[in-house]
């Protein structure tokens, strides 16, 4: 028990990775555009929900084809693409459950 425990805390203290950061204000950035073009009042009147919705998935597909074309991998401790795809994702789902 007191093994299990000490590698919990040793995994808790281990430093960031370095792309931590760098990928944190790239998917914010991701997310400020796409909140903003979802906003955007445009004349054939998709509405928000759907428009988010369709941007969100746009940026699903993209992160997975990134993700795929540079050969990342799922189990690093830095983000990457597949992380970026998994947080649109969930915002996908959670704006298709609330429509």
């Amino acid at each position: 028990m007191k093994d299990l425990l000490h590698q919990m805390r040793s995994r808790i203290q281990l430093p960031l990775h370095p792309s931590v950061p760098i990928v944190s204000k790239r998917l914010a950035m991701r997310l400020a555009t796409l909140l903003l073009f979802s906003a955007l009042p445009i004349p054939h009147g998709i509405g928000f929900a759907k428009m988010f919705m369709l941007l969100t998935s746009v940026n699903v597909a993209t992160s997975v084809a990134m993700a795929t074309f540079r050969h990342e991998r799922f189990d690093t401790r830095a983000l990457t693409h597949w992380d970026e795809a998994l947080v649109m994702a969930v915002l996908l789902i959670i704006a298709r459950l609330a429509t």
